[in-house]
């Protein structure tokens, strides 16, 4: 299945295939879950940013409280909708035919980098609720900015399919 022709479909009047609006679904919940992964990604290197300051910890209760808030957001949103995005992002690309387009293998490798990311992000929240020290690579400082131009990389291929 071709998702040009679903987007074709959409101007006819004919009635879309069953199996059209269960991708056309599939894909508005694979980015809703993105937004909310990203979103959540953002948030905690931003924390990261105003609360670690070259390795050293958090001394004020307000921000172990923010902490400790941040990271039960992260467990209970961010990382579930890391896994929803990742199995209805397969799911779409398994369903439309995607696979082995040169662009999704490049797409999937960018994700894949924003994963280990996000758990590099969810460890350094536990180490910082925890006291413990951590690796400060990468630098908090650049975080948002490789995240955003990830999610740019991401959607300038899933628009443009270049490759």
């Amino acid at each position: 299945m071709n998702e040009h022709w679903l987007v074709a479909r959409l101007y006819c009047s004919k009635p879309l295939s069953e199996v059209a609006v269960v991708y056309l679904w599939l894909k508005a919940f694979h980015v809703i879950a993105a937004i909310v992964w990203i979103g959540g990604m953002l948030a905690t290197s931003i924390l990261m940013l105003s609360s670690v300051r070259e390795g050293q910890q958090i001394q004020k209760a307000s921000s172990s409280t923010l902490i400790t808030s941040v990271r039960r957001w992260d467990q209970r949103v961010t990382s579930p909708s890391m896994f929803v995005t990742w199995a209805l992002g397969l799911a779409i690309a398994l369903l439309g035919g995607w696979f082995p387009a040169a662009w999704l293998i490049v797409k999937l490798c960018i994700v894949l980098l924003l994963s280990a990311l996000h758990g590099w992000l969810s460890r350094k929240l536990f180490c910082q609720q925890e006291k413990k020290s951590i690796s400060a690579f990468p630098k908090p400082q650049c975080i948002p900015f490789v995240v955003i131009m990830a999610i740019a990389a991401i959607v300038m291929l899933v628009v443009t399919k270049p490759i």
